[in-house]
């Protein structure tokens, strides 16, 4: 079994010198690697690979995946799973997924800016996923940058009209610019696309009864506070 082992090793290091572009001999040996315990090496066959513009990024994607289920908070591997998400957008530059998984890991690393660079990247190839915008308005929202949440989720409101959460990261985001009439408007429109979300509903009450309260509508506010409640009774944040 051993010598079946080590000339397939033979064969894949004489393959990878006749064709050292093909992104199959290095996967192969990455698997070759891999079944014999040296991760570095492994690794370093891995980045080769997706060093290559012919590896389909689906193919990249699925790697990409197994390795982030794997690592489990491993330093190691998160740290791995960035440099083949590196070298991916650099072999495919002008591919959104590449640039959406891509801002996935650094967004699990905490770095937001760089998480949101890549989100707008892919945004900017492909505007029909709104899984890309939705993610976008998270991170700008985490970031605090309140103006961009707004401007993000008025393009998501314009091509999602029924989603609700575009309305909601509108209506929160101008709350904290202190827009409370637009913010109750943005959140009062929301509330009529949230469907069997009482969690979301309970969100969407409990800010709209901020937007009241900061505009000195406190009839108004004390309405949508107990609807808030009404949905979750043991709401700390709105019984206070």
């Amino acid at each position: 079994m051993e010598g079946k082992s080590d000339k397939a090793f033979a064969t894949y290091k004489k393959m990878e010198t006749m064709y050292p572009n093909d992104p199959a001999v290095h996967l192969s040996l990455a698997s070759y690697y891999r079944d014999h315990n040296n991760d570095l090496e492994s690794f370093k066959e891995l980045l080769l690979a997706f060093q290559q513009p012919s590896l389909e990024v689906a193919t990249e994607m699925r790697i990409l995946n197994s390795i982030g289920n794997a690592s489990n908070g491993h330093d190691t591997l998160q740290m791995q799973a960035i440099q083949l998400c590196g070298a991916m957008v650099k072999a495919h530059p002008d591919d959104y997924r590449a640039h959406y998984m891509y801002g996935d890991f650094l967004y699990q690393e905490h770095s937001l800016g760089k998480a949101r660079d890549e989100y707008t990247l892919a945004l900017g190839q492909d505007s029909s996923k709104y899984s890309i915008w939705a993610q976008l308005m998270v991170v700008d929202y985490q970031m605090q940058d309140y103006d961009d949440v707004i401007k993000v989720s008025k393009g998501a409101m314009s091509l999602f009209p029924d989603e609700p959460a575009p309305y909601y990261f509108n209506g929160i985001a101008k709350q904290q610019k202190k827009q409370y009439a637009s913010a109750a408007a943005s959140l009062n429109k929301g509330i009529e696309y949230v469907i069997n979300n009482n969690d979301l509903l309970n969100q969407f009450y409990s800010a709209l009864g901020d937007a009241y309260y900061y505009a000195g509508k406190y009839t108004a506010s004390d309405s949508a506070y107990e609807a808030a409640l009404k949905i979750n009774p043991n709401d700390d944040n709105v019984l206070n």
